[in-house]
């Protein structure tokens, strides 16, 4: 999994904290002692809107713009008290690591110049990225050392999960079609339309009396990228066209040629798949377990209401 993915999964589970009495100073929050500084919780909170999609120069209602600060808070507590954890348990990221985090940091951004936008935008600059990068680090070691260790999928567990969801890895059904089109957008006048319709309905008829489908597809289809192929539009899954005669490019007249079962996909053929699915779970529920044990013995205070 990729690490900065894994982290992030980790720090959007949230919990509700134990609060206590509102502290001074120019922290928003404290997580045992340690601060949180007002001016990184209000950086942290821009990062966060524009994650969900939302521009934080725009004049949002009160109560959502305090919502989505206090979401972020959660998640910067969270930050903390891995790290604490991390430190805790002496998983601090060793120099190689930090060296090599800060590495791939570089080499995502392509450029130097990106790379230094993306430190401002975080509030962050070259001499002070590496201690973020360390923490970062270090909480990734408290997971696959302690939170994640031991975690694996069986065969069995793999072939349960498969059996019992295996209508997701079935094909549709698909048909072999051809089709003749009589054109006649939304846009065409009513007596054209009505006499597209004509044109068609005669087409059904003379193939109804044994007229040669592929023949007339050829002379009569207006289907620029079918006629020519006797109105072959190949192998179609089932859901996939329109089951009315009439539609909005004109009149369809359709021959199914064959069909054919969906088939089954074969379980080795996603069993990495469906295995990845199911750590993926287990881990995310180890997850919220150790959250929810490190913030029953947090104390975490607000300077003021998020």
């Amino acid at each position: 999994m990729n690490r900065r993915l894994a982290i992030v999964t980790l720090l959007l589970l949230l919990g509700a904290p134990r609060v206590a009495d509102a502290q001074q100073g120019g922290d928003a929050v404290r997580v045992n002692g340690i601060g949180i500084s007002s001016e990184r919780a209000d950086r942290f909170a821009a990062e966060y809107l524009v994650r969900k999609g939302r521009d934080p120069r725009a004049d949002l209602a009160n109560e959502t713009r305090a919502k989505y600060r206090r979401e972020a808070l959660e998640q910067l507590v969270d930050e903390e008290l891995l790290w604490q954890e991390a430190v805790r348990l002496k998983f601090t990221a060793t120099k190689q690591q930090v060296d090599a985090a800060v590495a791939r940091a570089r080499a995502d951004a392509r450029t130097p110049d990106e790379f230094a936008r993306r430190l401002e935008r975080a509030g962050l600059t070259e001499a002070t990225y590496p201690d973020h990068a360390r923490r970062q680090a270090s909480i990734q070691n408290l997971l696959e050392r302690k939170i994640w260790k031991g975690l694996s999928v069986s065969d069995a567990a793999v072939h349960e999960w498969y059996v019992k969801n295996s209508a997701r890895f079935q094909a549709p059904e698909e048909i072999h079609a051809r089709h003749i089109l009589i054109p006649a957008d939304g846009s065409t006048p009513a007596d054209v339309r009505a006499h597209a319709r004509r044109d068609a309905e005669q087409v059904r008829a003379a193939l109804i009396a044994g007229a040669d489908f592929e023949k007339l597809a050829r002379e009569r289809s207006r289907d620029s990228n079918t006629a020519d192929k006797g109105g072959d539009l190949g192998w179609v899954a089932r859901g996939v066209m329109v089951p009315e005669f009439d539609t909005t490019y004109g009149f369809h007249v359709v021959r199914v040629d064959e069909r054919r079962r969906g088939e089954l996909t074969p379980e080795a053929k996603v069993q990495a798949e469906i295995r990845t699915y199911l750590l993926g779970e287990k881990r995310r529920k180890a997850s919220r377990a150790e959250m929810d044990a490190l913030r029953d013995r947090a104390t975490i205070q607000f300077a003021a209401p998020p």
